[in-house]
C-alpha cells in the first residue's frame, strides 16, 4: 500500500465506524420495538379480566346432579353412584337433615314432549325417602325449580332413610296421573309406549342447606 493510500484508508476508517454504529443503534432501536410490541401483547393477555365463578358455601353440599339421557335401559329410574361426599352423615358436623333441599330440572330433549313429574329418591335396607315430583313439560329448554324441608320429605311408612348412614339415590319419572312410568314389576310403564318418553335428556340437580342456611342460588351449580 502507498503512503498515499494509507492516509486514505485512515481518514476513511472513522466514518466506516459511525456508519457501523449507526447500523447497531436502529438494530437495537427495532428491536426495543419489537420487544415492547411483545410485551404489550403479552400484557394484554396477561390483564384480560377472567370471570370466575365462586366457590359456594360451606353450609350447602350438592348431593344429586344427573346430567344426561334417562334411556330405555334406565327402566324409568336410573340410580346413579352418590355423588362423592354427598352420602355421609347429613346430621354433623354440619345439620343438613334439619335444612332445606332446593332442586332444579331442566329439559334438553325428549321424543314426545310428556306431562311428567320427576322426584329423587333415597333408599337404604327397608326404607324409602323421597321429594316432591316437580312437574315439568319435555320441551326442550323448559326448567323448574322448587325447595322442601328435609325433614317433611315424604318417607315409606312415615319412616325416612337414617340421614347418617350411607344409601343409595336415584330419579322416579312419573305421568301426568302420578303413575310411575317403569317396567319394574307390574308398572308396565304406566300404559305409555316408553319409545314416546326415552331417552328423556335431561338435568336434575339438587343441593341441601343446613338448618337456618339461604341457598346462595345456582349460579354456584349449573353456570
Amino acid at each position: 500500500m502507498t503512503p498515499s493510500n494509507s492516509h486514505s484508508a485512515r481518514r476513511t476508517r472513522p466514518f466506516i465506524i459511525v456508519f457501523i454504529l449507526l447500523l447497531g443503534g436502529f438494530a437495537l432501536l427495532a428491536g426495543r420495538d419489537r420487544t415492547v410490541a411483545a410485551d404489550d401483547t403479552a400484557n394484554r393477555r396477561i390483564y384480560t379480566p377472567v370471570i370466575v365463578v365462586p366457590s359456594p358455601p360451606a353450609d350447602e353440599l350438592l348431593v344429586f346432579d344427573w346430567n344426561g339421557p334417562i334411556t330405555i335401559d334406565h327402566h324409568g329410574i336410573p340410580a346413579p353412584e352418590p355423588l362423592p361426599g354427598a352420602n355421609g352423615d347429613w346430621t354433623r358436623p354440619i345439620n343438613f337433615a334439619q335444612g332445606t333441599i332446593h332442586l332444579r330440572i331442566e329439559v334438553h330433549s325428549q321424543p314426545q314432549p310428556q306431562n311428567m313429574g320427576l322426584q329423587i329418591c333415597w333408599w337404604q335396607d327397608d326404607r324409602e325417602t323421597c321429594t316432591r315430583a316437580g312437574k315439568i313439560v319435555g320441551r326442550p329448554g323448559a326448567v323448574i325449580t322448587w325447595s322442601q324441608d328435609v325433614a317433611r320429605l315424604w318417607s315409606l311408612n312415615k319412616t325416612p332413610v337414617d340421614w347418617t348412614r350411607p344409601r343409595s339415590n336415584g330419579i322416579v319419572i312419573r305421568d301426568d296421573d302420578n303413575g310411575v312410568v317403569s317396567d319394574y314389576g307390574d308398572w308396565n310403564w304406566a300404559g305409555h309406549d316408553p319409545a314416546d318418553w326415552f331417552p328423556l335428556d335431561v338435568r336434575f340437580t339438587a343441593v341441601v342447606v343446613e338448618a337456618g342456611g339461604t341457598f346462595s342460588g345456582w349460579d354456584h351449580y349449573t353456570p
